[in-house]
């Protein structure tokens, strides 16, 4: 069996620290560093408020004993760089794209892995292309969180895009499903909101659509055009992800379309995981593909494969879908993806021994 890793792995972090089953990120880092344990590796996480996990969690977050204001990003940066210095990794996996604390990772020679979850501000950018530019080792090795990520923060030397794991045991799971088909997604003229509309009208479902936040350009939409689309169609305001997460999972279906699904992977593989198939229209007039996993189907084309949406998403198992969802975005396929450029980078001439006896 290969030699067990240090691995240190940093959240990000926010000045107003969210609820933990509202933050995608958070979650999934747990979830990694759970795996990491469970393979052998030694794993310290900087987190800014601490959470259950078999990995070591240090919280970064500061109380000020005077009331005076603390700024909670260089609390964070503060205390995780304290701690990776104790911790002496073999590996630095940041999440949080804190540029002193890139730094600070390169002073302990450490192996950096910066894992970008969303789009930055255009200085932060820039001075991580100025990172992957410098000459010293090691060097950075950037991964972009989602397809849409790698598209929004050009010119990085992006090495893969790995997505957020999500742990299919923290979902709840719905055998019996309410008639109805939920859509999650933009509401703009160029959305995909008319492709669900005929989905839905082809599975003989009235339509739900669910949003969290108002938008004024949204409302005129939908003021405009919900009226004369001639089908059952109802708005239904979510306040929190968990009671939009509730209405997936009792909709025999979740319709969405493929930019929504790059920008928040997470949001389909949840719907697997709690026994919701899945169906991702088209933005606008871009192609996609016509099939992908069971319970999920991608198109194009909704009039064209009308019928064969109905007959996929009548067929799929509730049990399937969470099994698929289990095989996509899992918690151990995901750390298999990330182990695999920790040992390719701190010892590229180590066979991870695990990984030939999987290919045999």
């Amino acid at each position: 069996m290969s030699t067990g890793l240090r691995v240190a792995l940093v959240a990000p972090s926010y000045d107003c620290v969210p609820s933990s089953i509202d933050d995608p990120v958070g979650n999934g880092i747990r979830a990694l560093a759970d795996v990491l344990v469970a393979r052998g590796h030694a794993v310290l996480v900087c987190a800014p408020l601490p959470s259950h996990s078999d990995a070591r969690v240090v919280g970064t977050v500061m109380h000020s004993r005077d009331g005076t204001h603390v700024d909670q990003t260089l609390a964070h940066l503060t205390r995780a760089a304290s701690a990776i210095a104790r911790f002496k990794p073999d590996v630095t996996h940041d999440f949080s794209g804190l540029i002193g604390l890139l730094a600070q990772s390169r002073l302990n020679r450490a192996t950096l892995v910066v894992t970008v979850a969303e789009p930055m501000p255009t200085m932060r950018a820039e001075l991580l292309r100025s990172l992957a530019d410098v000459s010293d080792e090691p060097r950075p090795v950037f991964v972009a969180q989602t397809p849409w990520v790698s598209q929004r923060v050009s010119g990085l030397p992006w090495r893969a895009i790995i997505e957020p794991a999500v742990s299919v045991r923290d979902v709840v799971f719905k055998a019996t499903k309410q008639p109805f088909a939920v859509y999650v997604g933009p509401l703009t003229a160029q959305s995909g909101l008319l492709r669900a509309v005929q989905a839905a009208a082809h599975m003989h479902l009235p339509l739900r659509v669910s949003r969290r936040f108002a938008r004024p350009d949204e409302d005129a939409y939908l003021a405009n055009h919900l009226a004369h689309i001639g089908a059952e169609v109802e708005v239904v305001q979510s306040p929190s992800a968990q009671s939009q997460r509730d209405v997936i999972a009792n909709a025999r279906m979740l319709i969405t379309t493929s930019q929504a699904r790059d920008r928040a992977p997470h949001v389909v593989v949840r719907a697997l995981a709690s026994g919701t198939p899945v169906l991702v229209v088209a933005d606008g007039n871009e192609h996609s593909q016509t099939h992908a996993l069971p319970g999920a189907v991608w198109t194009s084309n909704v009039a064209e494969l009308g019928p064969q949406i109905a007959l996929e998403l009548a067929a799929a198992d509730p049990y399937e879908c969470r099994r698929v969802a289990a095989v996509t975005l899992g918690p151990e396929v995901i750390a298999t993806a990330y182990e695999a450029i920790y040992r390719s980078e701190t010892a590229p001439n180590v066979v991870d021994l695990r990984t030939s006896v999987a290919r045999k």
